[in-house]
């Protein structure tokens, strides 16, 4: 599986394609907080489609969130299943005040078969650790627009798909890791809002 993948990727020379499923694990270390309500509002798994600069993050709790993001107009949109309304934001907007990343380590975390170096960016409120290969690539001046949630400083530094990520946080830790990696041609609905909902533009 790994060889496979790591071929592929090499020989296109260019972003990943395809479509990765992730599974959450919680832990809380703040007892007014509940597994089962970071679960509900989170979910239990999280679905990426990912082509050429744009994506699809789709998450299974309660509230069904879904993010996309348009590369070429470096829009990021959110919805859920609770409102019709799409809210859509550049690209541009900080997420995050002064995100930090750390030098990329070797670790000895291996998920799904591939061994994983790892990378830590840390914020006033919070410390993500993202654990990547580099066979699955990611071209980061597709996504140098993108100051949401410091995913452009993460594409500079590590040049990857995340195969995991642990966001630690104040109360709790939720572990976001990958179970299954399907590298297939995406069809360009698959990445885009829906039709016919009215979008709110924030600036």
């Amino acid at each position: 599986m790994q060889s496979l993948i790591l071929s592929w990727a090499l020989f296109l020379g260019t972003s990943f394609e395809g479509e990765i499923v992730y599974v959450n694990t919680y832990i809380v270390h703040d007892q007014s907080l509940s597994i089962d309500s970071l679960r509900g509002i989170v979910g239990d798994t999280i679905v990426l489609v990912m082509k050429e600069g744009n994506y699809k993050l789709v998450s299974t709790g309660w509230k069904r969130v879904t993010a996309t993001y348009e590369g070429e107009r470096n829009i990021w949109n959110v919805y859920n299943n609770r409102r019709d309304t799409i809210v859509a934001v550049t690209g541009l907007a900080h997420t995050m005040e002064s995100p930090i990343f750390e030098v990329p380590q070797n670790s000895n975390e291996t998920v799904l078969g591939f061994n994983c170096k790892s990378v830590v960016m840390t914020w006033k409120t919070g410390r993500n650790v993202y654990y990547y290969n580099e066979g699955l690539r990611i071209d980061p001046d597709l996504y140098k627009g993108h100051n949401i949630d410091g995913w452009n400083g993460y594409c500079e530094v590590s040049k990857s798909v995340p195969l995991m990520i642990k966001y630690e946080k104040k109360g709790y830790t939720v572990v976001q890791k990958a179970v299954q990696i399907r590298e297939r041609e995406v069809e360009w609905k698959e990445v885009q809002v829906p039709l016919g909902r009215p979008i709110l533009r924030l600036k």
